[in-house]
């Protein structure tokens, strides 16, 4: 456990081991008022009333101040530190994440993953700060007392340890069985909140599909099937608590049958007798105690072992070696690609000119977005090469190949912030003025500067308390400030009403000066003007040229043309759809 934990941490476990051992030193303290004890009852019932009796009531007194302090510092110590680990492990996963291909999210959804981050870490963090301490303590304790009952009389102390060979198989039972079940635990936890999240995230759909309550059954399932997998868990940590408790009981009434035995036949005095009841009956409960803690860490490690699981993905590799981009000239070379067993694209040969624009357009599905997100290294590729001012992408760190890039999508997304961090976002040191001028430039400054708390205003998650036309004029103004030499854009003014689609459109004529620029265009009369406008379908290009040269070769491209041409002559209900 701990070296997972240790690993996933950063190796920085050594306050742990310093608040551990104070533990130890409180558990002593803890238990030194018991062995005094035994001396107070001793003399007190052989009628000796002197100062030694006074001075073993101070040394109670005085060893209650120790435990005081050394409490103090083990529970504090161990807060401390635990917070910090799981502090660490949380900047450690965010960075790794960060860094992993997006070959790694396919497939998973966001609540599994804030799981995840959340949930799982935070059981880590349960265990260091609540349950490690007990564990620690319930070991150090009895052990101490232990040692007191020996003094006292070993004989008794026998049946009281020879018991417990037979009770150890129950803990290790339970902790496999602890082991398969809280796995299946966490798993149907995630899965159950990821469908909570889908729930409440799609309301609307599901209302308006009368799929709530009693018809939304994936969620009634999820429900019944925690409900299960929860009490499969709690009786296998139930029945090795039990099986242990059950021995370990048997143990004492061992004790008590020879201890009957020894003083009936005057080999023990009755007070010697008294005085061990009184001191052993203190040992049980921190055993039971270690039982159960010891049962909750064999779940928590599970969680530890998936956050372990995540960390030791492979990050995207680059050489190390720090290299400068000449220019911002962008070449795929013999490039296939294929997201989960599909061909995207087949044995690509592209070349994107250094201050030029180059529109991407064909069907859906044709490779479009493949090409943008592997330009930005989202995902790796595995045959052939993409160089960037002649240097291979895997050989830049994606720090670097990113600083190079601004991106205006479709789908922008603002993060639960003020308008203005959300504007820097890409240049973090912009002072007030570079972002008002950017957001000027955006064509964003005059709305922005209507809302109650202008440029401080907070857009709340994913930026829904602004329109997609506002939204977009923000992404844009990222984009101006970070002022990268590629521009990548998503058609973004696809899916604006006219009004808004000319005020970005002027936006973007100002982002693309002397830039380089990859444009995914859906409406051909977009991209017209384009230096160079790549043709794909089906993960092939298959015709690259101007407007002119495109409509000039009868191809795929002048089909599109003509086809979109047409619908704009379309009419409903006698009113023009333009």
């Amino acid at each position: 456990m701990f070296k997972t934990i240790n690993s996933i941490s950063g190796n920085s476990l050594k306050p742990i081991y310093l608040s551990s051992l104070f533990t130890v030193l409180e558990a002593i303290a803890a238990a030194l008022p018991y062995g005094i004890i035994c001396f107070v009852l001793s003399d007190l019932v052989q009628g000796t009333v002197n100062s030694r009796l006074y001075w073993l009531i101070v040394g109670i007194f005085f060893s209650l101040l120790v435990r005081l302090y050394l409490s103090a510092r083990c529970h504090g110590g161990m807060m401390q530190a635990s917070y910090e680990i799981t502090g660490n492990i949380r900047i450690r996963v965010g960075e790794h994440l960060r860094q992993l291909s997006m070959g790694f999210f396919a497939g998973k959804d966001l609540g599994r993953l804030s799981n995840f981050l959340l949930k799982d870490i935070k059981l880590i963090d349960f265990m260091f700060s609540h349950i490690w301490i007990r564990v620690v303590h319930s070991v150090a304790f009895p052990l101490v007392i232990v040692l007191f009952l020996a003094i006292i009389d070993i004989r008794l102390l026998l049946p009281l340890l020879v018991v417990i060979p037979f009770a150890l198989p129950f803990v290790f039972i339970g902790q496999r069985s602890i082991k398969k079940r809280g796995g299946l635990h966490l798993d149907i936890v995630n899965e159950t909140d990821a469908a909570v999240l889908e729930y409440v995230q799609g309301i609307t759909v599901m209302k308006s599909h009368l799929m709530t309550g009693e018809k939304n059954q994936k969620l009634d399932y999820l429900f019944k099937s925690l409900a299960s997998r929860s009490f499969k868990l709690e009786a296998a940590a139930f029945s090795a608590v039990i099986g242990f408790s059950v021995i370990v009981e048997i143990g004492f009434i061992l004790m008590l049958l020879t201890g009957i035995y020894l003083v009936s036949e005057g080999l023990l005095g009755s007070i010697t007798f008294i005085i061990f009841l009184v001191v052993a009956l203190r040992l049980y409960a921190p055993v039971f105690e270690f039982i159960r803690c010891f049962s909750l860490m064999r779940y928590m490690r599970n969680a530890g072992e998936r956050v372990e699981e995540v960390i030791s993905e492979k990050s995207q590799a680059y050489s190390g070696a720090e290299y400068e981009i000449q220019d911002s000239d962008i070449r795929f070379c013999n490039v296939s690609f294929r997201y989960e067993n599909k061909l995207t694209l087949n044995n690509i040969n592209l070349h994107i000119p250094e201050n030029k624009v180059t529109a991407l357009v064909g069907p859906s599905g044709s490779g479009k977005s493949t090409i943008m997100n592997l330009i930005m290294r989202l995902w790796d590729i595995k045959e052939g090469e993409i160089l960037l001012g002649g240097v291979s992408l895997k050989d830049l760190s994606p720090k670097r190949l990113l600083a190079n890039i601004s991106t205006v999508f479709q789908e922008v997304y603002l993060f639960n912030d003020t308008i203005k961090n959300n504007i820097a976002i890409g240049n973090q040191d912009a002072t007030d003025n570079e972002i008002f001028a950017a957001a000027k430039a955006a064509q964003a400054h005059t709305f922005i500067e209507k809302l109650p708390l202008g440029y401080e205003t907070v857009v709340g998650e994913g930026g829904k308390s602004l329109s997609g036309g506002e939204k977009q004029r923000i992404s844009i103004a990222r984009a101006l400030l970070k002022d990268s030499p590629i521009i990548l854009l998503d058609e973004a003014t696809a899916s604006l009403d006219p009004e808004n689609e000319a005020s970005i459109q002027k936006a973007i004529d100002r982002l693309v000066i002397s830039k380089t620029v990859v444009v995914i265009a859906h409406r051909l009369n977009t991209v017209v003007k384009a230096d160079q406008i790549v043709v794909l379908d089906a993960g092939n290009i298959v015709e690259s040229g101007s407007h002119e040269e495109l409509i000039g070769k009868g191809g795929l491209y002048r089909t599109m043309w003509h086809e979109q041409q047409r619908i704009k002559g379309w009419k409903l209900n006698q009113q023009e759809v333009t």
